[in-house]
Order: C-alpha cells, then structure tokens, then sequence
C-alpha cells in the first residue's frame, strides 16, 4: 500500500508436511541410608526427529490484477534434537518434621537442523521461467547446557509459623552457529554468505534467595514468602561488535490468604509479583526468512517482563461437585511485544520489543463433576481483557493474548486396570492493531491398561476430529496479508511405564 492505495497483490499458497518420531527414556532409584535420610538418583533421555518438506507458490499483480511475477519455493529440514538431564538429590527429615534437602541437576541438549531450499521463477502459466533456480543451504547447531542447584529447610516449626529458607541457582549456556551457502552459477560453486549473527552465544547465570512463612489460626492460613534474585546475562555474536549484556536484582515479594468460611466452602486472596525473562529464540539476533517477503529475528536487548498479581479465589464443595471462580489482574511492565515493521522493498521483519506498560485482566469459572465412583467430569471457561497502557503502542492489545479459552476433561476408571480419559479444548480470537487469530478448538483422546502393579501401557490420539484450522492476518503500515492455516495436527502416542 501507498498512501492508502493498494499497489500490489500477492496471493499465496503452502503446503507442509511433517513427520516425527520421539523416543523418550526415564529411570531412577530412591536409596535409603536411614530411615529418615533418602537419596535420589534420575536420568532422562529424549530424542525427537522431525522432517518437513514445503511447498510454496506465490504470484504477485498490481492493483488491478495485472501479472507482475510468480515464483516456487520448494524446501526441506531435517531436524534432529537430543536431550538429557542427570538429577540427584539428599534429603533428610527430622523429629520435629522440618526437612533438609539438597538437589542438583545438569541437561544437556543438542539441535541440528539441515535445510536445503530452492526458488523458481515461474511464468504466468507457472512454467519455469528459467533453469536457474536460486539454491540455498542453511546448517544450523543449537546447544545448550543447563546447571541447577538448590538448598533448603523446609517446615521449621517456630511456635505456630513453618517457614522455609533456601538459595536456589541457574547457570544457562546456549549457542547458535549457522552456517548459509548460496549456489553461484556464474562461478558454478556454492559461496558461504553471513551477516553477522551466525553464531550466538548467551551465558545467564541467576542466584536467588528465599524465604516463606505459614502460619495457621482457625478458619485462616496465611503465607507470606520473600525472594531475592540477582541475574546476570551475557551475550554476544562473535563476527560483529554486538553487545547483548546486562545485570538486574529484583525483589519478589508474595502473600496469600485463605479464609475457611466453613467445610465445604473458602475465599483466597493472592499477591505477588513476578519475572518472565525473554527466551533464547527472542533474544537471538540471527535473521530467519520465514516467507520470501518476511523475515523474523530476534533482539538481544530485551529486557525481562515483570508483573505485580492480583487474585480472588472462591470455591464450594456439594456432595458430588463442586463449583468455583477466580477474578485476576496483571500490572506488567517492560511488556515484550512482537513488533511488525516494512521496508520500501515490501519486506517485513517480525521482532520482539519491550512495548512498556500493560494489563491484563479475567475471570475463570471452574468446576468439578463426580456422579459416580467410575466417572469424573471437570470443566473450565476463563475470559481476558489486556491493554498496553504506554509507549508507541499504547491503547493497543497484548499481540499474543487470546480473548477466551474453554476446557472440558472426563475420566472414566472400568475394572481390570482400564481408564480412559477424552478432552476437549477450545482458544477465544487473539486481536490486535498488527494481528489477528481465529478461534481454534482440538479434542484428545487417551487409553491406559495397568500391567500387574509396576507397569502401564497408554495409548493416546491427539485432535481427533482433525480441526485445527485457523484465519490469521497481519497488518502494517504499507500492507495487509491474510492466510487460512489448516494444520494435521492428528498424533498418536504409545508408551509403557514400569517402575522397578
């Protein structure tokens, strides 16, 4: 768009295909030195593979659907990603109840990623326009480490108080190498291209310290706790002056109140404040080209979200249900919003910003059914309310908020060691000035067969009635696109469990 005025259309279609295949491992062992003192070892192994093939066909007119260009862009990924985690932990319990406990534990995991592209100029008739296709290699690595340790006592009794003191740490190491080769035909040979943020490196190491107190009179409880966390990130790309470091402390203060009105029914009061801290894809600033005519990287400056919550609870328990709702209000500052911005060349480029104040705000309904002793239904309907409230998009939605969701699971236990569990699923629109999502709604459906009194076999089927569909559409200041994603998102699941 120029001045209001359409100049160009695009009209799109994409096919994906995808496959997975996921092998998961878990074992461990409790040791007991004395009654009271347990050691507990783990490990955990996960492998997933995943291999796509796309196919994109563009063509792109002018106002008046007069042909300016067509093109096809055919690509495949292999995407292979490995995971363990070692996790040991000392745990011993006094006379008095109060418990002493130390853990630790290291994950590791490793992402390839090989994906081999190529773009074909195409006629009007969709013949090829030349032989000449723009080729495209891309070799992606992600690692990543992860070292956490933790001590504390807990439920140390003083008069009618059970407090908890503890320091907890994180040290989090990920790197990104990318490596782009682009076929030349004038040389016949493939030349590596980069642009600086090929390879990527943060380093985030958090302290924390922290405190909570219980105490009980009557018909009230009340907790109240205190943390104090003390982060510091680096992070850098190694070919450009990039500087993505920086250092915060923060308190994080929280109480909650429960009042027992009587035996079937209570009040809760909830307060507190918390950090979200920006992800490694939103902090790496390696350029992705999601479409030929959107690019999304991401911003090593982010700085982390943080909130001051509100909540009211009320619950009633009858004889076979019961029924309950939640009012809840976020403050949040530094509010990380995915920014859409056009260059005169029509490229978009998708980054997340920190967009200043917001709010969100809603309510939750929930309740459960037990009609008989082999059936259990429980239900759930929350709505939500969100605005940015300063900056350049002030007055604007949450991007990501959607507006309502809606939840029903139901359980049935029959003799013999059979259960089975269906589940329904339903997410409100998400609408802002940039972007808008359609509601989506899945079903699920999960088997499980006790074996003797260690082992169980599951069998589980995701979005049974095929339904994942939804409208989006995104809008900036030189253009508005619309896609209709339809997405197989059908998985089955099988798994034994066996505790030895």
């Amino acid at each position: 768009m120029k001045d209001g005025q359409i100049t160009q259309i695009e009209n799109s279609y994409e096919y994906e295909d995808k496959s997975f295949t996921n092998h998961n491992l878990r074992t461990g062992f409790d040791y007991y030195f004395k009654p009271k003192t347990k050691f507990t070892g783990e490990y955990i192994f996960g492998y997933q593979l995943e291999d796509k093939d796309k196919i994109l066909d563009f063509t792109r007119t002018d106002a008046n659907r007069k042909f300016k260009s067509r093109g096809q862009e055919l690509k495949t990924e292999h995407k292979p990603n490995e995971y363990h985690q070692v996790f040991s932990a000392l745990e011993h319990t006094f006379s008095n109840q109060a418990k002493l406990s130390f853990n630790a534990s290291y994950q590791t995991e490793e992402q390839k990623k090989t994906e081999e592209k190529a773009t074909y100029a195409l006629t009007q008739a969709g013949k090829w326009a030349n032989f000449q296709p723009a080729l495209e290699n891309k070799y992606e690595m992600q690692k990543g480490e992860k070292l956490l340790w933790n001590a504390n006592i807990t439920r140390l009794k003083l008069a009618k108080n059970l407090l908890t003191f503890g320091y907890s740490a994180e040290l989090d190491n990920r790197t990104f190498n990318n490596t782009t080769d682009k076929f030349s035909y004038k040389d016949t040979s493939w030349i590596k291209s980069s642009n600086g943020f090929d390879n990527f490196k943060v380093t985030e190491t958090t302290h924390a310290f922290y405190v909570s107190d219980e105490y009980k009179v009557h018909f009230l409880k009340l907790k109240t706790g205190l943390r104090f966390e003390n982060t510091h990130t680096v992070g850098n790309a190694e070919t450009t002056s990039l500087d993505g470091n920086k250092s915060y402390s923060l308190l994080l203060p929280s109480a909650s109140a429960t009042f027992n009105i009587d035996k079937t029914q209570y009040i809760t009061l909830n307060f507190g404040r918390r950090i979200r801290r920006p992800g490694f894809k939103d902090l790496n600033p390696f350029t992705e080209q999601k479409e030929p005519t959107k690019i999304a990287k991401g911003n090593p400056e982010l700085k982390p979200e943080k909130a001051w919550a509100y909540e009211v609870g009320y619950l009633k328990n009858f004889n076979k249900f019961n029924v309950g709702a939640n009012l809840f209000y976020r403050d949040i500052s530094d509010v990380i919003q995915k920014t859409l911005t056009e260059n005169e060349n029509g490229i978009i480029t998708e980054q997340p910003q920190n967009a200043g104040r917001a709010y969100v705000a809603g309510y939750e309904l929930m309740s459960t059914l037990n009609p008989f002793n082999f059936w259990q239904l429980t239900a759930s309907f929350s709505q939500f309310e969100s605005e940015i409230t300063s900056g350049n998009f002030q007055g604007d939605a949450l991007a990501d908020q959607y507006k309502w969701s809606a939840k029903a699971i139901t359980d049935f236990t029959f003799p013999h060691g059979w259960s089975l569990q269906l589940s329904g699923n339903a997410v409100g629109p998400k609408i802002s000035n940039t972007k808008e999502e359609s509601t989506i709604w899945f079903a699920d459906f999960g088997v499980e067969k006790r074996i003797l009194t260690n082992g169980a076999f599951t069998f589980r089927m995701t979005d049974v009635f095929d339904s994942l569909s939804k409208v989006k559409s995104e809008k900036t200041d030189k253009s508005v696109s619309n896609e209709t994603e339809y997405a197989l998102g059908q998985m089955f699941l099988v798994g034994l469990n066996w505790k030895f």
